[in-house]
């Protein structure tokens, strides 16, 4: 690998020129390389179709909110000093929500009884959904948690559940591009 140092002309070239030479910078000196060789008839594994499919809904979807006048000014007001509305919906449509905690100390099986989750997302949990099953697995009821600032989310027991013990709760997150994250807790 080439490298230069002094030379206005080229100074913060980056990419390929030609199709020969790759210009890079690496811990701040810049380094002139071959291009890299692709084989055009690799066959990705699954692991690495899963990444671009991924990639190719992240991209489609900052693409699309970007288009939105009111979506687009909220991803900018979290934007960082050299990010744009792009970038930061391009990493929400990338990364799906987190369900830090789900608490249950709360919940007795008694009309009423709460149940709160704990959920984040690196820009906005849309919804959360809690279903609680018994201890055979059979659903007993379900729903959609309310929350007043989209951290802590809190359902509330709509039905009369004497045998709790054993049940499962099972919290489902959606960020806005609607990737999904999903935990649960037995009794």
């Amino acid at each position: 690998m080439a490298r230069q140092s002094n030379n206005q002309i080229m100074k913060g070239t980056r990419g390929m020129f030609g199709k020969q030479v790759v210009f890079k910078v690496r811990k701040g000196k810049q380094i002139l390389a071959a291009p890299p060789n692709f084989d055009e008839d690799r066959i990705p594994t699954p692991n690495q179709q899963a990444a671009q499919e991924r990639f190719k809904f992240a991209s489609d979807y900052a693409n699309a909110a970007i288009t939105d006048a009111t979506l687009k000014e909220a991803y900018q007001k979290v934007a960082g000093k050299r990010q744009s509305a792009h970038n930061m919906a391009f990493k929400d449509g990338y990364n799906p929500p987190e369900i830090k905690e789900i608490v249950s100390i709360g919940y007795k099986g008694i009309i009423g009884d709460i149940i709160v989750v704990h959920a984040q997302d690196d820009f906005k949990v849309a919804e959360v959904y809690i279903a609680l099953h018994d201890g055979a697995g059979k659903l007993l009821e379900n729903g959609k948690a309310v929350s007043k600032h989209g951290v802590v989310w809190v359902y509330t027991a709509t039905s009369a559940n004497p045998n709790f013990e054993g049940c499962k709760i099972v919290a489902t997150a959606f960020d806005l591009p609607r990737n999904v994250s999903v935990m649960e807790v037995k009794l």
